[in-house]
């Protein structure tokens, strides 16, 4: 695992309720198929390209919300760098 993937990991680990403490990325794909989550989202996962994954995430988000969320989905448009699918075990 590379340090920046480290360094999340216990950056999130700190924040979690669980006393075990074991936050995971989720990358594998029958997880991410069998994940109980929007289909969107499952799209969105096994997508490499970013820029995919945010016209698949913020799509569905202006079907429903583009009124009430256009500040923070142009925001995101222009400023998400990264989307990841993580699992807090415990």
């Amino acid at each position: 695992m590379d340090k920046m993937v480290n360094e999340k990991i216990a950056f999130l680990n700190k924040y979690t309720l669980s006393s075990e403490k074991k936050v995971e990325f989720v990358t594998d794909e029958s997880t991410i198929l069998n994940a109980p989550i929007p289909e969107y989202w499952k799209v969105t996962f096994l997508t490499d390209n970013l820029e995919d994954r945010k016209s698949a995430i913020l799509g569905e988000w202006r079907k429903y919300l583009a009124r009430e969320l256009s500040n923070t989905i142009l925001y995101l448009k222009t400023y998400l760098t990264n989307i990841e699918l993580m699992k807090n075990w415990g």
